[in-house]
């Protein structure tokens, strides 16, 4: 395709490195519960996933009941452990600075946690207010509604937009978004990403060479 117009990123794994720190906090949080979900399996279950599939996981598969402030009590937590320990993905802010086209976030995450890891990171002077969430439409990936939604507040076609995502859930809704999608392949996930359409990439600067 020609040059787009438009760059959507996911949040999660490929402009922060939140994915691992996130799911720790998660999995420590579950077990007190008497789960004994690994890390590993977390990651593999849950990531690019909405917060609530992912209780009714474990309430279903484990015969737990999670309390009702579970979701509020991990935010809390998550963001503690953010503000200790996240770290922007390598090279995302060089890639930042030499793009030229006009570039939002859409996650299926809420305003408030993009917030926190934005400040941290110091990434929130990159995008100012063109961050959306699957919260603000209660549509969430792997359905197409989020990507669609922010292109058009964007103001901008979908054939004119790249998706940039680590997720196959995430590729998924760019596809069916009828947008161009390029896949960050660290996560052990290239098949799964390549079946979904995603152009494979391994370093951020790779996308660099590809939209300038």
């Amino acid at each position: 395709m020609s040059k787009p117009k438009l760059i959507i990123f996911d949040c999660d794994g490929v402009l922060v490195d939140s994915e691992t720190i996130a799911h720790q906090v998660l999995v420590d949080y579950i077990n007190e519960f008497g789960t004994n979900l690994s890390l590993e399996s977390a990651l593999e279950l849950f990531r690019g996933g909405a917060l609530a599939d992912t209780i009714h996981y474990i309430n279903t598969t484990y015969g737990v009941k999670l309390p009702e402030e579970f979701s509020t009590s991990f935010r809390q937590r998550m963001k503690i452990a953010f503000e200790k320990d996240l770290k922007v993905v390598d090279g995302v802010t060089d890639l930042l600075d030499s793009v030229k086209q006009s570039v939002c976030i859409a996650s299926n995450g809420p305003i408030e946690k993009m917030d926190t890891t934005l400040k941290v990171t110091g990434l929130k002077n990159y995008f100012g207010r063109n961050i959306f969430s699957a919260y603000q439409i209660n549509k969430w990936k792997p359905e197409p509604d989020l990507f669609l939604y922010a292109a058009e507040k964007m103001g901008f076609a979908p054939q004119d937009t790249v998706v940039i995502e680590d997720s196959p859930r995430g590729a998924k809704a760019a596809r069916l978004a009828g947008m161009q999608v390029y896949g960050y392949d660290v996560y052990g996930k290239s098949d799964e990403l390549a079946s979904e359409g995603a152009v494979l990439f391994k370093k951020m600067s790779d996308l660099t060479k590809a939209f300038t």
